[in-house]
Parts: structure tokens; sequence; C-alpha cells
């Protein structure tokens, strides 16, 4: 039977990640049970005392074992007095924490306590406390046996002592025994190598004339070189002396009555000494502990156990580090930047100094990984971080944010300080980079807080930098924004609508608009184009621009686009039911809809579920969206149009490749931009490329819809340009589905007479 690593939180989802990290670790060689509460760890106790297992270590929430008196702990105490202990709490703690102390706090559970991780923890520090805990209980385990074993061989036979040292000698740990007058009495082996000189290449150095093995077979002359090794720390050989000699360790454990007797020679059960670490000349790096020495009841010396931690405190020193530097780049990320920044505010608060906060963020970064991979781009941006770091100056802290975002504090900040930066920063850029054979050039955008002015707290900083930032995004990139008070208004007023946002679909509150296209030669409607609406009962009438793109940010923009979606069938299918029979419902995507790979697959289901049949639906792509990535956008339209949809390019003509997006995407349908039509009457421009679209669209055999007539006589010059399709407020506004109804039922004959 396995032995047991038993897992107690009260957090469900902070034990299941506990449970999973261990699993794929230990789950070979470990039954790893767990438990959410009290009443559920005594029944798991009572299952594995009765199986008789062996449990090793028990892994607990501390908000779940604090309380003196505990039940489990109790009962864990009591079946289960071997195991060890690690604690997970969110408070700040001691790497590794004392043992047995009778100062400990009086939270400490009974069970011996190997060492405090705080939440949440770092799996690999959390892998390798593990494995250090159960080596532990290992050794403690072999010391109990190998204890056991001398007093079984004391009673039976004098080889006992040989016996012993054997098994000493074969332990991992070093050994090292003093009588009460401070005498070396015992070592063995590992006790050599641990202390002995070390070579270039790490390997223990013995003295001339000596090899390792014929030290620790003639000890007497062995005795003389391991008392200078142990002097060569002597911090630690002063503690030595004093705590055996003199008898303090009376402060770091008790004798019991209890210990292990039947025996005259005796080393006292654990009482949970307390772990000191100690760092030789020759590199090493130590944890030790002493257990008292027992004759009957006499105290006769110290046994001291040194356990080797140089590799583990490299791990955890390069542990520390990945945890505050950026793996790709090598600088601060957001955890040390944050660190340093709170920093800098407590310095900048006492000298009455200013700081400034830059957010730095790659323009269209994202193009550059898609269209040429994400290795071009990991390279780009390590040769970015190069530059900006050439540019920086003393007192200022590049960090990575994240993904393609940057943060940069600046101390002890000049007045002109934060703006010099920034134009250092963009004029870095004006050179292009040359990355595997590619010449690359990028722009930045950058939003500046400065302390005191902006905020006096870090979260302030960082909050109003990036409003900044996102501001120069809006006015083009590629610049530098300080905060101004009214970009606080504009957020709120964002965030008020993000907020709302989520709940707007549960409470009704979305609604749709219909607004008819008209066919100038049969004077019928043959299309409806749905228009989506939110009335906030608060905040009043949101219009489409101001919600859409928040929607599309915080990915509310998929369940959005599916009720859309299925609202508008279903309102399609209702009107074939009153007879309007012949009429094609258009549905607009948004860009990150084309992105979703089960795309046909949701309006098919969608399809079925309103029983509309694909050929009255068209579904409406914005020119931009198309331009984002035409292979990937080609193999959508091409899936969507095998289900018998329309596709109609709304917005054309507004993008850099009209012509040959028309040419070669599966479009049934073209839509002339509004901005083309309203000045037809009076821009000469605007006329040729509308008549160049018309003719381009026949040519092609496109449907071609303009967009934005609004006055007979703009009806008038497209219908005498050959165009058969418009939609505008000449025609009809967008209507409630309750008035677009009446609309097209008393509307039923044709509303212009064909020429």
């Amino acid at each position: 039977m396995r032995p047991v690593i038993l897992c107690l939180d009260d957090e469900e989802q902070a034990l299941h990640l506990l449970v999973q990290q261990l699993h794929r670790e230990l789950g070979d060689h470990y039954e790893i049970p767990f438990a959410s509460s009290s009443v559920e760890a005594l029944e798991l106790l009572k299952i594995l005392q009765t199986e008789g297992v062996e449990l090793q270590l028990i892994i607990a929430a501390q908000t779940l074992v604090a309380p003196r008196g505990n039940t489990v702990l109790d009962e864990v105490h009591s079946t289960f007095p071997q195991a060890l202990s690690i604690l997970l709490t969110a408070q700040e703690q001691a790497a590794i924490a004392p043992r047995g102390n009778a100062k400990s706090a009086s939270s400490l559970p009974p069970v011996e306590l190997y060492r405090y991780l705080t939440k949440p923890w770092d799996e690999t520090d959390l892998l390798m406390t593990v494995q250090a805990a159960l080596r532990c209980y290992q050794q403690q385990q072999d010391l109990l046996q190998h204890e056991h074993a001398m007093l079984q061989a004391h009673d039976q036979s004098s080889s006992s002592h040989s016996l012993l040292e054997a098994t000493l000698d074969a332990t991992a740990d070093g050994i090292l025994a003093l009588d009460r007058a401070g005498q070396i009495t015992h070592f063995n082996q590992a006790l050599l190598q641990l202390f002995s000189p070390q070579s270039d290449s790490g390997e223990a150095m013995p003295p001339a004339g000596h090899s390792a093995g014929s030290l620790l077979n003639n000890r007497e002359q062995t005795l003389p070189h391991l008392k200078q090794w142990l002097q060569n720390a002597p911090e630690l050989w002063e503690q030595l002396m004093a705590q055996t000699i003199a008898g303090a360790w009376h402060d770091e454990t008790t004798v019991q009555n209890q210990s292990w007797q039947d025996s005259s020679l005796t080393i006292s059960p654990p009482h949970h000494p307390r772990l000191r670490s100690i760092t030789l000349s020759n590199g090493r790096s130590l944890e030790y502990q002493s257990q008292l020495q027992m004759v009957g009841d006499a105290i006769v010396g110290q046994v001291w156990s040194f356990h080797d931690v140089t590799e583990r405190q490299r791990s955890e020193a390069l542990i520390r580090y990945q945890a505050h530097h950026d793996f790709l780049t090598g600088i601060a990320n957001r955890f040390k930047f944050n660190d340093v920044l709170d920093n800098m505010l407590v310095q900048a608060e006492t000298e009455s100094s200013q700081l400034a906060v830059l957010f730095i963020d790659l323009d269209r970064f994202k193009v550059i990984n898609d269209s040429l991979g994400h290795s071009i781009g990991d390279e780009l941006l390590k040769s970015f971080v190069q530059r900006l770091q050439r540019v920086c100056r003393h007192g200022e802290l590049l960090a990575r944010w994240g993904g393609d975002e940057f943060t940069m504090v600046i101390s002890n900040l000049s007045p002109d300080g934060a703006t010099q930066a920034a134009r250092r920063i963009l004029s870095a850029l004006h050179r292009p980079f040359e990355v595997q054979g590619h010449q690359l050039r990028i722009n930045v955008s950058i939003g500046i807080a400065q302390y005191p002015q902006d905020g006096k707290s870090a979260e302030q900083l960082l909050k109003r930098a990036d409003m900044a930032l996102y501001q120069v995004k809006e006015d083009g990139r590629n610049g530098y924004q300080h905060y101004l008070p009214h970009l606080d208004q504009k957020g709120q007023a964002l965030f008020a609508i993000e907020s709302a946002l989520h709940k707007a679909l549960e409470r009704n509150e979305l609604s749709l608009h219909y607004q008819p296209q008209l066919d100038t030669e049969t004077g019928e409607v043959t299309h409806v184009e749905a228009l989506l609406r939110w009335q906030h009962p608060q905040l009043g009438t949101i219009a489409p621009e101001q919600f859409i793109a928040v929607a599309e940010q915080n990915g509310v923009i998929f369940p959005l686009g599916e009720w859309v979606l299925t609202e508008a069938c279903r309102q399609a299918k209702a009107w074939q039911r009153m007879g309007l029979d012949n009429l094609v419902m258009c549905v607009n995507l948004s860009p990150l809809q084309l992105s979703q790979a089960d795309l046909p697959t949701v309006i098919q289901q969608v399809l079925a579920a309103t029983e509309l049949e694909p050929r009255w639906l068209e579904l409406e792509i914005t020119e931009s969206a198309a331009l984002r990535n035409e292979h990937v956008i080609r193999d959508v339209l091409n899936s969507l149009q095998a289900l018998g949809l329309g596709l109609a390019l709304d917005d054309f003509g507004t993008g850099y490749s009209s012509l040959s997006y028309a040419k070669q995407l599966p479009f049934d349908t073209l839509k002339l931009d509004q901005s083309f039509v309203r000045d037809l009457m009076t821009n000469h421009s605007d006329g040729v490329i509308v008549q160049a679209v018309l003719a381009m669209g026949k040519g092609l055999q496109r449907r071609v819809v303009a967009e934005g007539v609004e006055t007979e006589a703009l009806r008038d010059l497209l219908k005498s340009w050959g165009c058969r399709y418009l939609q505008g407020y000449w025609f009809s506004c967008p209507l409630s589905a309750e008035a677009a109804t009446e609309f097209l039922l008393t509307q039923q004959q044709p509303l212009v007479q064909a020429a």
C-alpha cells in the first residue's frame, strides 16, 4: 500500500489545484486524499487508520486548522504522530518555520510543522518543499530505525556499535556527536564530505596523503582535520561548544521522562529542535539541528545532524529571480515593477520629490506576430527592450507588463523629465529593426501619469497612465499623452457601460430595429437590416458605437452576437408566417465573431432552432474585418457560403484594397459606404467613385446597395446611374419590430412604381 499525503483546505479551488499539482509529480508513488472541511477530514482519518496506511505529510490551510484544540489535528497527532505538516497561509512567514519551539504562536498545530507556504504558491516551490518534507520524514524514520537498531544491538551483541556506525555512515546527512566536554565522539563519512575543502569541480578534497575512505577508517588521524574544518566556521563552532559544554540545550528542548529507555545509550526522541542554517567557506549551505544523547536518564552529549541545502537554495534563488523577471527579455516583470514603484512612492513622499509612470504599448504588434510568426515577434521584443535600455537613464526602471505592453517608472523627476523620456523612446524607434532577414519598423503609444498631481498610489498612477495611453491610440497612435482629468470621466463612462453590458441581455434592455432596403426597379422591399439598440434604465439610449467596442474587448460580443442572430432569424420567420415571405434578413457580424472556429456550427444551430432557411439570411462583414487576415477570412466565408447564406461586404470603399476584396472573396453584395453617398450632389469625386463601384458590381455580378440615401434627389441620381438597391432615411428609418411589421404589412404593394 502506497504512503499518503493528506490535503486539507476550505477553499475548494485552491484544494483542487493543490491535489492536481501533487498528482502530476507524485501520484505514481503516493495516495493523495483530500478534504475541504473538518467533518470530511475526520471521516477520512478514520478510513486511513482502518486501512493502516502510512501518513507521511499533511498539507493544510491555516484557516482550516489554526484554532487550538482543533479536533482534526488532535486526531492526526494521536493517530499519526510522526507525520509532518506544511501550512498554507496568506500571511508572510519565514521560509522554514520553527518546529516545536516553546515560544511558537499558540495557533500552531501539534503535528510537526515543516514549513509555511504562502497563497498563491509557486508550483515549483510547492513541489520542492513537499519533496524536501518527504525526505525529512524519511530521514526521521531512518533515524528512528537506526536508534531502534542501536538499542537492540546493545542488548544483543557487542557488534551493535559497528552496525550503528555503518548505518550512520550510510546516511546522507552529516552526523556529529559531542560529549559534555565538547569532544568529538563520533562522525560519519557525509560529515567529512560536507566540511572538507572543495576542488574547482566541487568535489571534496581530503588532506594530502589521505583519501576519503582512509579518513573514515582512521578516525584518530582524522579528528584534527575535522576539528580544523569545523573551526573554519567560527560561528558554528562557538555555538556547538556553547550549547554542549554550557548546557544550552535546555533552551532548545527539554528532556522527557518517557524518552526511549531500556538501554544504556539513548538518543532522545525528536522534540522539534530549532533548525538553523549556515554557509561554509567551501560554498556549501547547510541546515543543522541537534538531539540530546542519553545514557539512562543522564544527558551525556549532543548529536548534531547537518543537511546539505546548497542546491535547494540555488533553486529557490532561481525561482525568486524568475518570479520577478520576464523570461523572454530578462527585464523586470509586473511584480517586480509593482514592488519598485511602491518603494519609490514611499521615497518620493519622504523626500517631497516627483516621479512618473509611463505605460508603453507597441502599435499593431499583433500584425507582425500573425504575419511573420511568434519567433520573429519574440526576437523583435528582445531587440526593442535592448534599444530602450540603451536610452534609459539613472533612476528609470523598464519592465514588461505583459504581451506587448511595457511600463517605466522615473524617480527624482525633473519638470519635463517624463516628456523627455517619452521623446527619447520615440526617437530610439526611428531606425528599423533587423530580425531574421526582415527589416521591421514599430511605433509605440505612451501614456504618462505623474506623482503626486495625477495620483498618490501605484494603482492610481498605473490606471491613469493607461487612460492616457488609450487616448493616444484613439488619436492615431505613435505618440505620447499626459494624463488629463477629463480622461477619468471618459473612463468612468466606459466602465459604467461595461458593467451594465453584462446584465443587459438578462434584463431585456436590448432590442433590434429593422431598416428596409428598396428595389427601385420593382418598388418592393427585398432586404431588411437588423440593427442593435440598447435602452438602459438609467443611462438612457446607448449608441452601438459606444458599446460594441466594449463588448469586443470584454468578450460579451460572442453571446451578444448569437442573441442578435437568433432574434433576427426568429423575426424573419415570424414575418414569413404573416405572408411576408420574400424578405432577406441582413445581420452584421463582428470581426471577433469571424475568428470563432465554430461560427458555421453556431449559425446552423440558430437556423435550425428558428426554422429559417439559409437563403433568407445575409451576413454583413465590414471591409475592415476582411482586411485583418485575408486567408483566414476567405476560409470562414467559404464555409458560410457553403451553408447557402448570402454574404455582404459592408462599408465598401473605406478599406485599402476594396477592388481586390470584392473580386477575391465570395461576397454576393457590396454595400456602398454612406460617406460616399451623402455628398454626391456636391462632391464630384464621390460621384466618380460611386459610378465606378456600380460598374464593377455589374461586371462582377454583385448586388450593390447604396447606404445613406436621405433625399429624393439622391434617389433619382443613383437610380439614373443604375443603382437598383437603396437604403436610407428617405425610404425608412430603422423601425422597432412592431413598427417594421406594420410598415411591411401596409406596404405590400410596390412602394415605388417601376420606371
